[in-house]
């Protein structure tokens, strides 16, 4: 009996053998002039060619490509007139430009998205636009002033719009109306949406202040009476040495967690326990007062970060220097006393005290450009995924 199950087993070696060398065999004859990546695309279909010679017909263009942001590559959209065949050689850059700027522009959507379903905000434009109809003004000029308003049309965008509707109108009688506008505008529709935002903003961060406290506070619990409790970073103490930074410096650490995500937060903090807390508590203390110091910050913890780089794109060093330059650094550039800064760019405690948190100077206008042209750069990457078969 155990001959015969030994004969079977080595059959069916012997068959296996077999199959490798004619597969082998038919190989090495049939592509024998073709690389072993060349072969690879041929076994994988037809629509992998036809792409692998677009790509090889443009390698000059391949070798050249540089990394683009999401304005170049909105632009590269424009450029090529909507014609996805003109897109093969920007692929690349434009796949990157879309992966470094998908969780800015996610967290664009979810603070529109939570300022249009905010009853209170919707039920105050309402009342608003009705005041200007019952004053006489017109509905299509009405809904135009209130999308000027909100979207922050510069004066020459405004001009254009009302010339459009109200073509009656002298050049000079539509400049002293903008001027006349523009105080409504704040009070009744910029206002009202910055303070929406920055409420939206607050609890946010406030959520994830309270989820490192609640990590800090829970590895104190559980190393009470260890030797590991010694070495912990307590959360309190980490905190109240950041009041002590420069307005530079914190504005750096909020840059950090502004860009971080509660997700990504809770894996840096928590995947590798006390020692993954520890080095993300002693990263964001050291960042020092300018961005040279953060780049040299975060390329030093590059391994800490390894957990969360793929969930906020390819470069998280990219995404934390943008916010910065972008949003906060701004702010404390255009006010350098940190004390002077309006209450609604500074987080505060509640006995009234600067904490050393400093909100994200949020640019209405900006945001919604970036959504719109993450939508039209998303709309060419699937072009290209329809047209070429890619998986």
């Amino acid at each position: 009996m155990n001959k015969i199950i030994l004969r079977y087993v080595l059959n069916f070696f012997l068959f296996l053998l077999i199959s490798f060398l004619l597969l082998g065999l038919f190989i090495k004859i049939e592509y024998k002039n073709k690389t072993g990546k060349e072969v690879f695309m041929v076994l994988g279909g037809a629509s992998w060619v036809d792409l692998k010679e677009k790509w090889d017909t443009q390698n000059k263009l391949l070798k050249e490509l540089k990394e683009e942001d999401l304005n170049g590559a909105y632009n590269s959209v424009i450029a090529s007139a909507g014609d996805e065949k003109d897109y093969i050689s920007k692929y690349i850059s434009a796949n990157k430009a879309w992966n470094e700027n998908k969780a800015d522009v996610e967290r664009n959507v979810d603070i529109f998205t939570a300022l249009k379903y905010d009853k209170d905000f919707e039920d105050h434009i309402y009342k608003a636009k009705q005041a200007y109809l019952i004053g006489g003004m017109g509905p299509k000029t009405t809904e135009f002033l209130f999308e000027a308003g909100l979207n922050r049309y510069t004066d020459e965008e405004m001009f254009q719009g009302l010339k459009k509707i109200n073509p009656e109108y002298t050049d000079e009688e539509t400049i002293n109306f903008i001027n006349e506008m523009k105080g409504d505008f704040n009070r009744l529709i910029v206002n009202p949406a910055r303070k929406k935002i920055n409420s939206y903003l607050d609890r946010q961060q406030t959520a994830k202040l309270d989820l490192l406290s609640k990590i800090g506070k829970g590895y104190e619990e559980k190393f009470k009476g260890t030797d590991t409790l010694k070495d912990l970073r307590r959360i309190d103490e980490v905190f109240n040495s950041f009041k002590g930074k420069s307005g530079r410096e914190r504005a750096l650490i909020s840059s950090v967690l502004n860009t971080l995500s509660l997700e990504d937060l809770e894996a840096l903090t928590s995947n590798r326990g006390t020692q993954g807390y520890n080095e993300f508590m002693d990263f964001l203390s050291n960042l020092g007062a300018s961005t040279n110091s953060a780049i040299s910050a975060i390329t030093d913890h590059s391994k800490m970060f390894a957990p969360v780089s793929s969930s906020i794109g390819n470069s998280l060093m990219k995404n934390i220097i943008k916010h910065h330059n972008e949003g906060i650094y701004k702010l404390l550039e255009e006010n350098p006393n940190i004390y002077n800064i309006d209450s609604d760019n500074i987080v505060y405690a509640k006995d009234g005290s600067p904490t050393f948190l400093i909100k994200n100077a949020f640019d209405i206008r900006k945001a919604k450009d970036d959504i719109q042209k993450y939508k039209e750069l998303g709309m060419m990457l699937q072009g290209i995924v329809n047209l070429n078969g890619i998986k």
